[in-house]
C-alpha cells in the first residue's frame, strides 16, 4: 500500500493485507500459536456458520468483481466507495478465522501418524529437528492444542506448515485419518503461508476443502458443524449466482444475514447483474456436483424453461406442460359432467338429477 494512494481509488484498497499476497514463512511458530489462542479465549462466536461465512466471502468477492469492472486503479470511486469499504471491513476478520481453523486442525490431524520408516530422518533433515520431535508424544486433541498453544515449537512458520504436508502425504495412516486428503487440505495451509495465496485465495479455496469424509468443517472449533447446504452453496457460487441465491433462494433466507442481503440488493439495484432467481439449469450446465431435479421443475414450472436448457430438457419441460394441460382439461370435463349429473347437498353427499321427459311433462 502506498501512502501516496488516494484512500479513494482501487489502487489503495487492492494494495491492503487481504487482496496482497504475504510470506509469512519466517514468522515464528510460538507468534503465531501466541495470536491463534488470545483470538479463541475473545472469540464471542466458536459457532460461527460455515454457510453464513460462505455466503459473506462469495457474495461480497461478486460485488467486488463488478467493482473492479466499473473502476481504473486510481479512478474516485465516489458512491462505490461504501462497498468497497465494507469489502474488507468484513472479509479480513473472517480471513484471520480461516487461517487459525487451518493451523489448528492440521496440527490436530497429524497425531493421527502411525510409525512410518525412515520418515523421522526425512522431516529432520528437510524441516529441522523441532518439526519432527514436536510431533511426538500428545494423542488427545485437547492435548495437541494445549502442547501447541503452551509449547509450541520453536521454528519458522514456513517449515513447520511444510513438516505437515509432508507427513500426511508420505506417512502411514489408518483408513478416515490423514493421508493425501490433509495433505491437500494442508496445501491451501502452506501456499497462503508461503506468499502463494492471498487472504482472498485462502478464503475462496477454503469452503471447498474436505478431508476423508465430508467438508473440514466438523470439527468444533472455531466454526459450527456444516451442512448440505454449504455444498449447494458451492454449487451455486460456481454459476455465479450468490446475490440471487442470498436474496431468492430458501438457502440464502436461511443463511444470510439482514446486512449480507443489504449488500446484494445494493449490488442489484448499482449493476444491475442480479437477476430475479437462481437459475439451476445454468447450476448444473456449469458443472454442479450435485443435480437439482426439484429445483428445476420449480423454476420451469413459475418462470419457463430457460434457453440455456439442453434439447432434451426442453422436451422434457414441454411434455410435462402437455401432460399437466391434458390432465387440468380431463378434471375440468369431469367435473363439468358431475355438475350436470348431481346435486352437491352437503361436502360428500351428492344426489342424481332426475331427467324428466318433455313429452312426459304436464
Amino acid at each position: 500500500m502506498s501512502v501516496t494512494d488516494p484512500q479513494d481509488c482501487l489502487a489503495y484498497h487492492l494494495s491492503r493485507p487481504l487482496s496482497v499476497a504475504r510470506d509469512m514463512r519466517n514468522v515464528p511458530v510460538p507468534a503465531v500459536a501466541r495470536a491463534m489462542k488470545a483470538f479463541m479465549a475473545a472469540d464471542t462466536a466458536p459457532g460461527t456458520v460455515p454457510e453464513t461465512e460462505a455466503l459473506w466471502f462469495y457474495g461480497m468477492n461478486h460485488g467486488m468483481a463488478e467493482v473492479r469492472k466499473a473502476r481504473a486503479p486510481f479512478e474516485p470511486l465516489g458512491e462505490l466507495l461504501p462497498f468497497v469499504q465494507a469489502y474488507y471491513r468484513e472479509l479480513s476478520p473472517r480471513a484471520v478465522r480461516a487461517f487459525y481453523y487451518l493451523m489448528l486442525i492440521c496440527t490436530r490431524e497429524a497425531r493421527h501418524l502411525h510409525e512410518t520408516p525412515g520418515l523421522d530422518k526425512q522431516v529432520s533433515t528437510k524441516f529441522g529437528p523441532a518439526a519432527w520431535a514436536w510431533t511426538q508424544g500428545a494423542v488427545g486433541e485437547s492435548a495437541v492444542q494445549k502442547k501447541l498453544f503452551d509449547t509450541p515449537p520453536e521454528m519458522a512458520l514456513g517449515p513447520y506448515v511444510n513438516a505437515l504436508r509432508h507427513v500426511f502425504y508420505n506417512g502411514k495412516w489408518s483408513g478416515g485419518y490423514g493421508g493425501k486428503a490433509w495433505g491437500q487440505v494442508t496445501d491451501c495451509l502452506c501456499r497462503f503461508v508461503h506468499g502463494e495465496f492471498t487472504a482472498e485465495m485462502m478464503l475462496d479455496t477454503v469452503w471447498t476443502l474436505a478431508h476423508n469424509n465430508g467438508p473440514i468443517f466438523n470439527k468444533g472449533q472455531l466454526y459450527g458443524a456444516y451442512s448440505s447446504g454449504l455444498l449447494k452453496l458451492l454449487d451455486v457460487q460456481a454459476s455465479g449466482q450468490m446475490h440471487e441465491c442470498v436474496l431468492h433462494e430458501p438457502l440464502g433466507l436461511q443463511f444470510a444475514p439482514p446486512p449480507l442481503r443489504a449488500w446484494s440488493e445494493w449490488v442489484g439495484k448499482t449493476f444491475g447483474t442480479v437477476g430475479p432467481y437462481v437459475d439451476w439449469y445454468l447450476v448444473e450446465a456449469l458443472g454442479s456436483k450435485h443435480k437439482y431435479a426439484s429445483e428445476k421443475m420449480a423454476q420451469a414450472k413459475k418462470h419457463g424453461v430457460p434457453a440455456n436448457a439442453s434439447a432434451i430438457e426442453q422436451a422434457a419441460a414441454k411434455k410435462a406442460a402437455a401432460s399437466q394441460a391434458a390432465a387440468k382439461a380431463a378434471h375440468d370435463k369431469a367435473q363439468a359432467e358431475e355438475a350436470k349429473a348431481y346435486f352437491h347437498i352437503l361436502p360428500g353427499l351428492k344426489v342424481p338429477k332426475l331427467q324428466i321427459p318433455r313429452n312426459q311433462a304436464a
